[in-house]
């Protein structure tokens, strides 16, 4: 108990270990994945040398893809945030500060996210638009807190319609005529996030022999990219709104280093699954 005083003493001195620390597990981490991801490349770089690229079959390449891609891609970003939190600690200026951007999210990068992460991004999206929210209605509600409501059974549902009816508050408050039905988009989001989470329940709990009709990843997948298309009616009165209060200000099109290790590790989860629902869509699709 007497350690906690001393920190607190000094603090200044405490805060800058803790940086150090956070950037030395960052550094150690990307050198990890890095070498993990190495290791599989150098041994497919020989192997390709032996029997040549043609003996690689499909499923071969989606396996080397998952040992191999995201592993580097994650090794890449944690070097480079850890660089940038380098140089803020030491108090270097950036070359180049970052631009400014608008609020805005392109459709696109959303479906992309959402479905790539299998649904997994809409807790940041609920997060971010929380943090905005509270810039834009000058509020100081804890973003962290309500979205880990939002995973709760009890809370979900509040929590959800009340993000989405201050939204359509602010769209009316912005001159823009809302479509937005808070009500009724929350009952859809609220049903579907709970049957995503039962599917995750059920791929854990069904036994493999088990005989079912479809693959038990898919009453997972199903409802999770069914909880975009609510995502989407949400995020297009959004982009309205942030157009007309951020005038001027660019929309970031490309992706950040952070989506890009969701779209790369998703991508690997979906690989582990194609197998399973290309056998069950074999069963409906005429041959």
């Amino acid at each position: 108990m007497r350690v906690f005083p001393h920190v607190i003493a000094n603090w200044p001195t405490a805060k800058r270990c803790g940086a150090l620390a956070g950037i030395a597990v960052l550094v150690v981490c990307g050198v990890a994945m890095g070498a993990f991801g190495g290791f599989f490349l150098a041994c497919d770089a020989l192997e390709v040398l032996q029997i040549g690229l043609g003996r690689f079959t499909l499923s071969r390449l989606a396996l080397d893809y998952i040992l191999i891609v995201p592993p580097l891609v994650n090794c890449i970003v944690l070097c480079m945030l850890a660089v940038r939190k380098a140089r803020t600690f030491l108090g270097y200026q950036e070359a180049d500060p970052a631009r400014q951007y608008s609020n805005a999210l392109p459709i696109w990068r959303l479906t992309l996210l959402s479905v790539v992460s299998g649904g997994l991004y809409q807790h940041y999206w609920f997060y971010r638009n929380r943090q905005y929210l509270n810039e834009a209605c000058e509020l100081e509600r804890s973003a962290g807190k309500e979205t880990w409501q939002l995973s709760r059974i009890l809370l979900n549902f509040n929590a959800i319609y009340d993000q989405f009816s201050q939204i359509n508050c602010l769209a009316a408050d912005t001159s823009k005529a809302s479509s937005l039905s808070p009500r009724r988009l929350s009952y859809w989001y609220t049903i579907l996030y709970f049957l995503m989470i039962g599917g995750s329940l059920l791929a854990f709990a069904v036994p493999s022999g088990f005989v079912r009709t479809q693959p038990v990843s898919l009453y997972w997948l199903e409802p999770a990219i069914a909880i975009t298309g609510v995502l989407v009616i949400v995020q297009t009165t959004l982009n309205d709104i942030w157009k007309i209060r951020q005038p001027g200000l660019p929309v970031r099109q490309k992706l950040t280093g952070g989506e890009i290790v969701i779209v790369t590790n998703g991508t690997a989860v979906w690989l582990l699954v194609a197998p399973d629902i290309l056998k069950f869509l074999g069963g409906w699709l005429p041959l």
